[in-house]
């Protein structure tokens, strides 16, 4: 009754409801017998919208608080999935390892090319077309990716030992070789372990943790892409300048 009784005095108060009224055309007044009881029903009513009003900053002292309860248990609750996600899944601290190094190698990729070139005797205007083959490799490999993705499974040995043995091939060569023809097959391999490496990161999550551990993994990995992403440049900018 309490309910129903706030409902229609809120309703009558917003003006969606009209109570009906006595005229002079013609329509039957109330008869003696029935006064009293509308007057009780009025009362009442009156007495149900000031307990109404009495009962709602109880009411929503008590939704704030659930509010803010809410807040806490959500808090929690991610710190927890956060634990039992290293907890069950450990070898993702791996994936974060080699996630993060490869965000580390592609922010310092173009810084590195250039003057690696120059470093080796070639011409500032010879040694920008090693970024432009790498780039071009690049492009091959993310369609190298999209190729694996749809004719085999994609693991993480294949996903990341790969990438990384062709960009230690590549800065191998820069050891033993000079000669621009070289340098650009060096690059070359490298760019094509480096796109290929920016797109394993995202397709070996699924193989790597559960579904239910899959949204604090994406958040995991990719906080440590941008971080090692800001750090990349900055370290390897001072360790030219350094050397």
């Amino acid at each position: 009754m309490l309910i129903f009784s706030s409902a229609y005095c809120t309703l009558l108060l917003l003006g969606l409801i009209t109570p009906s009224q006595n005229n002079c055309d013609g329509e039957d007044e109330q008869s003696p017998s029935e006064i009293p009881q509308a007057i009780c029903n009025k009362k009442s009513k009156s007495n149900d919208a000031q307990e109404h009003e009495e009962l709602l900053p109880v009411l929503e002292g008590k939704v704030s608080s659930s509010k803010s309860e809410e807040r806490v248990y959500a808090s929690k609750d991610k710190a927890n999935r956060f634990i039992s996600l290293i907890i069950s899944h450990p070898y993702v601290l791996v994936l974060v390892l080699l996630s993060s190094s490869y965000d580390y190698v592609l922010s310092s990729w173009s810084i590195f090319l250039v003057p690696l070139g120059e470093s080796l005797g070639l011409t500032s205007e010879t040694a920008v077309w090693l970024s432009t083959v790498s780039g071009l490799s690049g492009f091959v490999g993310r369609l190298f990716c999209i190729a694996m993705y749809f004719w085999s499974d994609i693991n993480l040995q294949t996903g990341f030992t790969i990438p990384y043995l062709l960009i230690a091939c590549g800065c191998l060569l820069t050891v033993f070789f000079k000669r621009f023809l070289w340098l650009a097959v060096a690059a070359s391999l490298g760019g094509f372990g480096v796109a290929v490496l920016g797109n394993m990161t995202s397709t070996v999550i699924p193989a790597c943790v559960c579904d239910k551990h899959f949204q604090v993994t994406v958040i995991l990995l990719y906080t440590a892409s941008g971080i090692m992403t800001q750090f990349g440049g900055i370290a390897t900018g001072k360790l030219y300048n350094l050397i």
